[in-house]
């Protein structure tokens, strides 16, 4: 019963069952130093398993996302991505307004590893919508191939590598 609930509303809208049960925890100082208690806080920096440095938590990081119009393919893990990964989707939804930009991959799922990775927040994926692929190709220059894999790589003016890959781009922003 609870499954095909959950079939009918993800079926309706991924994000009615987009559930976080990780919940912040913050001290708040009393003026003579001494910790008063804590409370909860869905939008500050918190550092997410496996992220060093930290990132946004979920509920910022799609808080953002969503005021830019930037839709999600399903529920991407998006706790521990960096600001600096969500400013780059929000400054690709404000060049190109007319792009269908969908999220489907941040923090989570099967990535490779590394300093600049998805794991570490400094990566973010998009579909290869008609017109992503045509505002990517059309304004940005290439950067040529990467050796991984042979995509096709475009540099976008923040600096961003934008990777064609199979069925999406995979976008990693400078992480140094």
């Amino acid at each position: 019963l609870a499954m095909s609930a959950w079939i009918i509303l993800n079926t309706i809208n991924p994000n009615l069952v987009d559930f976080n049960l990780n919940i912040e925890r913050i001290e708040i100082r009393k003026q003579n130093g001494g910790v008063s208690g804590s409370w909860e806080s869905p939008n500050t920096t918190n550092p997410a398993p496996g992220t060093p440095g930290g990132g946004l938590t979920q509920q910022a990081a799609m808080a953002q996302l969503r005021a830019a119009n930037i839709d999600f393919q399903g529920a991407p893990l998006l706790a521990g991505v960096q600001q600096r990964t969500i400013d780059e989707a929000v400054r690709l939804k404000r060049s190109c307004q007319t792009c269908a930009i969908v999220v489907n991959s941040a923090t989570g799922g099967s990535h490779a590893a590394g300093t600049c990775s998805h794991a570490n927040g400094w990566k973010i994926d998009f579909d290869d919508t008609p017109t992503l692929n045509s505002f990517v190709t059309g304004n940005y220059p290439s950067a040529g191939i990467r050796n991984s894999d042979r995509a096709q790589l475009y540099r976008a003016p923040s600096g961003a590598l934008y990777a064609r890959e199979s069925n999406h781009w995979d976008v990693v922003v400078p992480c140094s």
